[in-house]
């Protein structure tokens, strides 16, 4: 019978966790640096210097660094973020934007003029837009 040794962390282990395709662009990492801040029944709360990530996750995807790149005093206790977002921190946040209005986009409603970028071939391409 095959014996899984599940790895245990203490308080101010310096990890990096995994983060999922489906959380991070291409250019985004595929796993962060992070340290364990609390620990409750084998499952752990992780931060980062922008703050903790929310939920408790266990020892399964972690791995111990052989340096300590963060400690937990200069963990944002008071920020918390989704692992999602904190990727985005991390890397610029390249993902892509794009919108398909209906119409001249020059209203807050485009999300390309929402957050102040001109219009692209991703978004609509026939129409006559004014934020290209």
């Amino acid at each position: 019978m095959l014996q899984v040794i599940i790895p245990t962390f203490n308080i101010n282990d310096c990890i990096t966790i995994p983060v999922p395709k489906v959380d991070r662009g291409p250019l985004d990492p595929a796993r962060i640096i992070a340290v364990i801040v609390e620990k409750k029944n084998e499952l752990y709360r992780i931060g980062t210097e922008h703050g903790l990530i929310k939920g408790w996750l266990s020892s399964g995807n972690m791995q111990r660094t052989t340096s300590h790149f963060i400690s937990a005093n200069q963990v944002d206790k008071q920020n918390e973020l989704t692992l999602r977002e904190t990727v985005k921190i991390i890397s610029g946040g390249q993902g892509f934007l794009s919108c398909t209005c209906k119409s001249a986009c020059q209203t807050k409603r485009c999300a390309c003029f929402k957050s102040s970028i001109k219009c692209n071939s991703r978004c609509h391409n026939s129409l006559n837009c004014l934020n290209k």
